[in-house]
């Protein structure tokens, strides 16, 4: 019996979820083996916080990092609620370049799912944000076209593999206008599509769309539709708040 005891306080401790602590980030994992790797995101998710502190300021709680690894491809994505958090599938990814773009396109959405301008008081650096805002400032949903479209922006443009520039971006765009069967926004607006590219449309060609919008306008006024769209009282619709904010 006391072997036994001694075993399986072994087993559980190599199955216990661990944790490393930064300035701005927790990450959470199970695997011991997963060690060094944890060690390597912690670094580059405080590089990524640094490369977009510049636009979103720094967050006011920690930002959970959360690895699953029951998944066979590497994917992530984040939530609000019930904090900040971002869940990798599976742990590893491809290289650091991919990895740290993953970061900034998850911390984006962090920060776009949870701005409601500064519902304590504490405005952010830039245009009043502050990244990793808790429960009490969940924002309402914008389209998803919007949603992904920004997120894939900011990669683009702070990480160095982006997919705005990106050769598969260009190809499936002419793909569509050779095909004649553009989506519409509203199509885009879905969280899927029933027709090819299906759920890629809304960060290719959200990505695209934002290119436009911010060459046209410029990506402090995205940033302000989204903080007027944010925080309406009466929740105006997106496309009022963009006519608020372009007068167009």
């Amino acid at each position: 019996m006391r072997y036994l005891i001694i075993f399986l306080s072994f087993f559980s401790f190599a199955f216990a979820t661990k944790q490393i602590e930064t300035a701005h980030f927790i990450i959470l994992y199970e695997n011991i083996a997963l060690a060094d790797y944890a060690q390597d995101v912690a670094a580059e998710a405080e590089r990524a916080l640094e490369i977009l502190a510049p636009i979103f300021s720094t967050p006011k709680n920690k930002i959970i990092i959360r690895f699953e690894t029951n998944n066979d491809s590497f994917n992530a994505f984040a939530t609000p609620l019930p904090r900040s958090t971002m869940v990798f599938r599976t742990a590893k990814s491809g290289s650091f370049s991919s990895l740290i773009t993953v970061i900034i396109h998850e911390l984006t959405h962090i920060k776009q799912l949870g701005f409601t301008d500064g519902v304590d008081g504490n405005r952010g650096l830039f245009l009043g944000l502050d990244l990793g805002t808790g429960y009490e400032d969940i924002a309402a949903l914008a389209p998803a076209w919007f949603i992904e479209g920004i997120a894939t922006w900011v990669e683009s443009h702070y990480a160095i593999n982006g997919r705005l520039y990106d050769s598969k971006t260009t190809q499936i765009i002419d793909s569509l206008v050779l095909s004649e069967n553009w989506p519409s926004l509203d199509d885009l607006s879905l969280a899927n599509l029933d027709f090819w590219p299906a759920g890629a449309a809304r960060y290719y060609l959200g990505v695209e769309f934002i290119e436009y919008l911010v060459q046209k306008y410029s990506f402090e006024q995205i940033v302000e539709l989204l903080k007027n769209y944010n925080s309406s009282y009466y929740r105006d619709s997106f496309s009022q708040n963009w006519q608020k904010v372009t007068g167009s």
